[in-house]
């Protein structure tokens, strides 16, 4: 959940966008989610493309961005679990991810919508499916369309949906008379699509546990299902090789955060594949992405490069204070006294209203004191505070210790209340 209103523009902000205009900028001192909010203020209106060393630090990055940003332009790019040589294929929920960035960065780029995507550097190197076969192999079914049902199953074959008696994963279709359903690869619940010959004559979606319907709707897109065999496919057409960025328009800015882990990463990765027809090499992607406009992001100094700019932010690590709650209270206080802007970030409305019960107990009164502090919902890698700025963003990771693990599950949204084990 994004925060009510944003946060006002870092100072070192505007040096920022000063040297970008004359190339490249490495950036010292952001700390935590500082990194990834001085990256948004940077791109201010332009497509984003946040560059992670690794899986754990692309999710605490998107976690950011869907606090920071509008979540509905926010997206996570997970590269796959498995080599491309393994005989077992990516998970579904991740090949879902996948293409799903892919077909709303397609959607974006028509749009002039200005994405957020973070991406670990592994998923960066991989080649991914090209912009023109996405769109041939993306096909959309409305409610009055005219369509021939075995044609339909065998385009759905050719990208990877498997023929079953009954729909119960992603993946499946199934026909039954006039009735077919399908689950797109991209979605949380299966499609029903009921035909009056050729035409179709509704659409609903249903809980595949109970075959129970949730709701209509009037049009739907089905994605490729297999990624896999599409690079394969693209592979023995010898076609040109696509990237994710093939994805972002020209004007898109790359950050890079911590570009020396980064660095290290993408050789390790180069030397382990690099006999992989699905990866580029290290030097590749050097190349591609210094043809792009880049911020380089690091918590400490690092070696840079001689031909960028280097501007330097002041901001400190918040220490957790679990088990030693009266200092947490004497450094709010210490931030009222300095009249700092503070905004304390829970997980849920559980938490946030005890955090208002406790800031009572404390004789603050949000909202109505001269103390510019805020008790919002979102989730933060880590949280910081700028001296510069005067502003400090914290969760209750470092409030009280509390932790969190990103989960993504799938909503049910309609089913049958269990009554007994």
């Amino acid at each position: 959940m994004a925060l009510s209103r944003p946060l006002p523009r870092l100072v070192f902000v505007d040096d920022i966008l000063r040297h970008l205009k004359g190339g490249d900028v490495e950036v010292v001192g952001p700390w935590g989610s500082g990194k990834t909010l001085c990256a948004l203020q940077a791109a201010e209106d332009r497509p984003l493309l946040i560059v992670a060393p690794g899986r754990i630090e692309a999710e605490g990055i998107f976690e950011d961005l869907l606090t920071f940003d509008d979540p509905d332009r926010c997206a996570l790019f997970p590269a796959w679990e498995v080599l491309p040589t393994d005989l077992m294929a990516p998970a579904d929920d991740i090949v879902a991810e996948r293409m799903n960035t892919l077909k709303r960065l397609l959607t974006a780029g028509d749009g002039g919508e200005a994405m957020r995507v973070v991406a670990p550097v592994r998923s960066l190197m991989q080649y991914v499916i090209q912009r023109d076969r996405l769109a041939q192999q993306t096909v959309s079914l409305a409610v009055g369309e005219e369509r021939d049902l075995e044609e339909l199953v065998m385009q759905l074959t050719k990208m990877g949906y498997e023929r079953e008696l009954m729909v119960e994963q992603r993946g499946q279709m199934s026909l039954r008379g006039g009735i077919f359903d399908v689950f797109p690869i991209s979605s949380e619940l299966p499609y029903r699509l009921e035909f009056f010959g050729d035409e179709i004559e509704s659409i609903r979606r249903f809980e595949p546990e109970t075959q129970r319907s949730v709701n209509s709707v009037d049009a739907f897109t089905l994605l490729p299902r297999s990624e896999k065999s599409q690079l394969a496919a693209s592979a023995q057409e010898s076609g040109p090789r696509a990237s994710l960025l093939d994805y972002l328009p020209k004007d898109a800015l790359i950050a890079i955060d911590e570009p020396v882990s980064v660095r290290d990463e993408s050789r390790k990765l180069g030397a382990q594949l690099a006999d992989s027809p699905y990866f580029m090499s290290a030097d590749d992607l050097e190349a591609l992405v210094a043809s792009r406009t880049r911020l380089s992001i690091a918590q400490v100094p690092f070696e840079g490069r001689e031909d960028a700019r280097r501007v330097s932010a002041s901001m400190r690590a918040l220490a957790g204070w679990q088990g030693h709650n009266e200092e947490f209270w004497k450094q709010l206080q210490a931030w009222d006294r300095e009249r700092y802007t503070v905004v304390l970030l829970c997980a849920n409305s559980g938490e946030r209203k005890r955090l208002h019960e406790l800031m009572e107990e404390q004789g603050y009164r949000i909202g109505h004191d001269a103390f510019d502090v805020r008790i919002e919902m979102g989730r933060l890698r880590a949280g910081f505070a700028s001296t510069q700025d005067r502003v400090a963003v914290l969760s209750e990771r470092e409030m009280f210790g509390r932790h969190y693990t990103r989960r993504t599950r799938r909503r049910f949204e309609a089913g049958t209340a269990l009554t007994a084990f």
